[in-house]
């Protein structure tokens, strides 16, 4: 299976490049072997329409699967330096409420990946909110927050193919936010290859796991 991992800093992305040895092939391009998967590491940048950019490249390129990695603020009890592996995706920053929509997945992201609209009921819930800044709200408790991965799940969606994201608790998403991720970025990453270089090498295994459907 050839796997297109969109991580969006190069300092988030070296941990992974190094444990499997990719070679890099372009400005922003990696590529090589997760055990017996391929895998095409596009560095997308920070921010939503970047993630959807590179995902839509890897598509053309023919990639089977996709998946995100990177760090998150944590509005939960995971603690900085955790990994988590979430199954429910929504968009943070996109309200058409006021006129009477659900926004909160507007892809139907959810639905396409688990069969149920408000996401898996059925392998624990972990929850991502996706916006275009840091942010503390009210609606995130108990979720982590970050800017990339429901734009690669609603490609990953619209294409029907499987999606994985990993992500790193690298601040708490509070007034401390940047001076911890920027001091964390790598290292939360580094800490948790192991896991990460696993979840790649056994996609298939993994995000049977993560989605369980009914």
């Amino acid at each position: 299976m050839k796997i297109g991992l969109v991580m969006a800093l190069e300092e988030e992305a070296a941990p992974i490049i190094n444990a499997l040895g990719l070679t890099k092939t372009s400005d922003r391009t990696y590529e090589g072997k997760a055990g017996d998967n391929d895998v095409c590491l596009r560095l997308a940048w920070m921010g939503q329409v970047n993630a959807q950019n590179a995902a839509w490249q890897l598509i053309g390129e023919g990639v089977q699967a996709l998946a995100n990695v990177g760090t998150c603020g944590d509005i939960g009890d995971h603690g900085i330096g955790a990994c988590v592996f979430p199954n429910v995706f929504y968009i943070g920053d996109f309200d058409l409420s006021p006129i009477g929509f659900d926004t909160k997945d507007p892809a139907n992201v959810n639905e396409r990946m688990t069969g149920e609209k408000d996401g898996n009921t059925l392998a624990k819930k972990e929850v991502c909110y996706t916006f275009s800044s840091f942010v503390t709200d009210e609606r995130t408790k108990g979720a982590i927050v970050e800017m990339e991965a429901y734009s690669v799940a609603a490609v990953a969606a619209c294409v029907g193919i499987p999606f994985l994201a990993a992500k790193c608790c690298s601040d708490g998403a509070n007034d401390d936010a940047s001076e911890n991720f920027d001091s964390n970025v790598s290292s939360v990453v580094q800490r948790n290859v192991d896991k990460i270089v696993h979840a790649l090498k056994e996609y298939d295994t993994v995000h049977g796991e993560i989605f369980k459907k009914k």
